[in-house]
This record gives structure tokens, sequence and C-alpha cells, in this order.
């Protein structure tokens, strides 16, 4: 899932991508956070930093849960998917936690390269 606000950086041998908007990062920074307090069972999470596979597993488990909760087509933009839930739930407080859990839960990052 791409977002329509993300501007890609290079910077020495790595690539950074961060958000054109400030209003919108500080919402998707809201709605990480409330996907994070909202998984702790299902991600087993201990309150340290999340490891890689499990802060993968909460976006993109999170955002399919949220796409599926709203039943948006797939390909749609991050930044139109938090608009959108906003506009059908009132705000993200309101989001349809338990269903989002499931997709969380079942969601299986694609295997590592060898």
């Amino acid at each position: 899932m791409t977002c329509e606000r993300a501007v890609r950086h290079l910077l020495a041998e790595r690539e950074t991508v961060s958000c054109d908007l400030p209003g919108a990062a500080q919402t998707c920074r809201k709605l990480h956070e409330l996907l994070k307090e909202k998984m702790v069972f299902a991600l087993k999470l201990t309150g340290e930093p999340l490891p890689h596979g499990k802060e993968i597993r909460l976006e993109c488990g999170g955002l399919q849960g949220i796409r599926k909760a709203l039943g948006a087509e797939e390909g749609i933009g991050v930044r139109t998917l938090v608009l959108l839930s906003v506009e059908t739930f009132g705000d993200l407080d309101s989001l349809p936690y338990p269903e989002i859990v499931k997709s969380v839960s079942s969601y299986e990052p694609r295997p590592r390269r060898k």
C-alpha cells in the first residue's frame, strides 16, 4: 500500500520516506499509536520498541483491516484510506478495532529473500 503524501529522499546509500503534509503525518502517527494500543494482546507486545516483523504486521495488517472494514478496493492510498475511515467512523478512536485485530493477527509478511 502506498501513500499519496509520501516523499522519497536519498540519504547516503539509503532511501528515506517522509510526509509532505505535517497534519497528515500527525494523523498517521495517531493511527499508529492507536493500532499499537489495540493490538497489545494480538501481537504479544511488552511495551518495548517493536521488532521489525511486528511493526510490519501492525502497519500492513492494520491498514488491510481498515480497508476491509470500509469495503474499499485494493490499491487505495494510505492518506485516502485514513480520510475515508475518519469520514465513515467519525474519528480514529471509533474504528472497528476487533475486525482490524483479525487482519493484524493473520497478516503474513512476504518471505525473506535468499
